[in-house]
């Protein structure tokens, strides 16, 4: 299937606001500053579900979480099926999330945007994971 120009000029967007995200990210850890609760100055562009597989659709059903980092952290390990077979990533990414020490005056997935389960999502979860049309 041939894309059309209107789509091709989406896709240029999507792809155009995700690397200026990552770039602003990248900076962000650079300089050490905290990111887990960091409120985005420059905000990811959620893909519409036309673009991606379904492993990212998760990102349209979670409203105002374009300025937090969980949606920068399902993209990446989007992005890395494509070019990694290896879970390992994204496992890692999943496994320090869910280490962090539970605080009453915290509400982390507030704080990241997580949605709710989104550990059993098949992006995070090894067992289950079908990305890219692998298993």
């Amino acid at each position: 299937m041939i894309p059309c120009p209107q789509s091709r000029g989406r896709a240029r967007k999507t792809l155009t606001s995700l690397l200026q995200h990552l770039n602003y990210v990248r900076n962000v850890c650079a300089h050490h500053s905290r990111l887990w609760n960091r409120q985005m100055t420059v905000k990811l562009a959620i893909p519409n579900k036309a673009v991606v597989e379904e492993s990212l659709h998760h990102l349209e059903e979670t409203p105002g979480a374009t300025d937090r980092i969980y949606p920068t952290l399902a993209t990446i390990a989007y992005i890395l099926s494509f070019v990694n077979d290896s879970d390992i990533w994204s496992h890692r990414v999943a496994t320090h999330i869910q280490s962090f020490p539970g605080n009453n005056l915290i509400n982390l997935e507030q704080a990241m945007a997580l949605p709710a389960g989104w550990g059993k999502l098949a992006l995070w979860d090894p067992k289950i994971r079908v990305i890219n049309g692998k298993s």
